[in-house]
């Protein structure tokens, strides 16, 4: 058992190394969890008030209720056993009820505490995972106002979810979960409680409640029947769901393209992108799969002429003002990708795709069209942000979009369209939507809010725009 002796500190354990010892002790401790309960209790430094079903969890590697953990610091019940018989089969049932919710960051913190003591007393190997984690959630918290505290709880809790015992991924793998982030913390909605759903076994159907939530007392069998924890797959029922077409408030329903520039009636300010940098989730970069792409690294070997990254932004200039910033691994994934390339979240070995692919405008072009073309090409070109041609054969691994030419509002001026989302194989359908979206840039309202601080620390001053 590994809380009989010490294990070195070797700085951060990679993933998949982590991930093997994981497995390897909960197969150890599978082979008999009531003697591993045992000589957990009578361990000499092991964590006092953990309840024995919560141990199971743990020692199963299944996901963590905080809400037992919190309730737990100061327990007033009995942890007591239920049993029942099936034919000839005797079921036993560990109960306890969450009298205590986790409502707020120090809720969280405390009951993170002592669930992280118990985690890493089984599986000493997560320490500088968890301890990770919890500074990722405090920072996440310390953005929030209180109100919105019940989103960040409802990420946590989605995340565990998504990581479960750390089998297959750790909780700082945060570019597999940006889009949770973005889901519920980056939600422009008023949060939603976090949702517990339980799933019976049929013999439980008859007496268990269909659903539990933040403001009902808990009380779950802890058998392998029994699950109380939210489910990744129930992401939705954590957070509101945004209508396609307007949203609600408390002034109407908004047309969704206003929906970064109205006021709310409660004058709540909304988060800026400076303040929202602080806390963001590191851009990804492209996968090991992709990296591996034999086809697509000989299209970029043969074509290198092909593949300059360009920018405006001076780089040098740009990480020197950046240089204090908290939130480093943020940083560096922007500089690395204004440096070598930014990845746009695609997946493109899809069987279902072709390797090369042109996809033909649903419409016909005229000389006005063809000429305007021509200009725009040599326009673009001339700032090196087109290529030069690449004759009249696409390359391999290379997609062919339709181009249009429309009109301006109110004007007989053209404007280029490039349709990423024509045909069947467009390249935005390679990309997962939920890992693109929540990210407002600053607006109208921090343009306001700005020019009201201004006002009040020079006041008298007349401000024109």
């Amino acid at each position: 058992m590994p809380w009989f002796g010490s294990i070195r500190e070797n700085g951060l354990i990679n993933r998949v190394v982590s991930c093997k010892c994981t497995c390897e002790l909960l197969e150890l401790y599978g082979e008999d969890l009531a003697q591993t309960k045992f000589l957990i209790c009578t361990a000499l430094y092991s964590p006092e008030g953990i309840l024995a079903f919560q141990w199971e969890r743990i020692l199963r590697g299944e996901t963590l209720n905080l809400d037992h953990f919190l309730s737990s610091i100061v327990c007033t019940q009995v942890d007591e056993d239920r049993k029942a018989h099936l034919g000839e089969t005797h079921l036993t049932f560990s109960t306890s009820e969450a009298k205590r919710k986790v409502r707020n960051s120090a809720d969280w913190a405390s009951a993170w505490r002592r669930a992280s003591e118990a985690i890493v007393f089984a599986f000493p190997h997560r320490h500088k995972e968890l301890e990770q984690y919890q500074k990722h959630i405090q920072v996440v918290f310390d953005a929030q106002q209180p109100h919105a505290h019940q989103r960040v709880i409802a990420y946590d809790i989605a995340v565990r979810n998504f990581i479960n015992g750390g089998q297959t991924s750790l909780l700082t793998d945060q570019e597999k979960f940006s889009h949770l982030y973005a889901a519920i913390v980056l939600s422009s909605h008023p949060p939603t409680p976090p949702t517990l759903r339980i799933k019976q076994c049929p013999f439980e159907l008859q007496r268990a409640s269909k659903l539990v939530t933040s403001s009902t007392p808990t009380r779950a069998a802890t058998t392998t029947c029994v699950n109380t924890n939210t489910s990744v797959r129930n992401v939705e029922e954590i957070t509101p769901r945004t209508n396609t077409t307007h949203r609600s408030s408390d002034e109407g329903l908004q047309p969704k393209y206003w929906q970064y520039n109205l006021w709310r009636a409660d004058n709540q300010k909304p988060m800026t992108t400076t303040k929202w940098s602080e806390m963001a989730i590191p851009l990804p970069r492209p996968p090991n799969l992709e990296l591996e792409n034999t086809v697509a690294n000989d299209t970029i070997t043969s074509h290198a002429h092909l593949f300059n990254v360009k920018t405006p932004i001076n780089v040098d200039v740009f990480q020197s003002l950046l240089f204090h910033h908290p939130n480093r691994p943020f940083v560096d994934s922007v500089l690395a990708g204004l440096q070598e390339g930014f990845w746009p979240w695609a997946n493109m070995l899809s069987p279902h795709f072709p390797s090369s692919y042109t996809q033909e405008p649903n419409s016909c072009y005229d000389e006005v069209h063809l000429s305007f073309f021509c200009d725009q090409l040599q326009h673009e070109q001339e700032r090196g942000r087109y290529s030069p041609s690449l004759g009249a054969t696409l390359i391999p691994s290379m997609y062919s979009m339709p181009i249009y030419a429309v009109p301006k509002p109110g004007s007989t001026n053209l404007r280029l369209v490039n349709d990423h989302s024509a045909g069947p194989y467009a390249l935005n359908s390679m990309i997962d939507h939920s890992l693109v979206t929540g990210y407002s840039l600053d607006n109208l309202h921090q343009l306001e809010n700005m020019l009201l601080d201004l006002h009040v620390l020079t006041p008298g001053l007349d401000l024109i725009m």
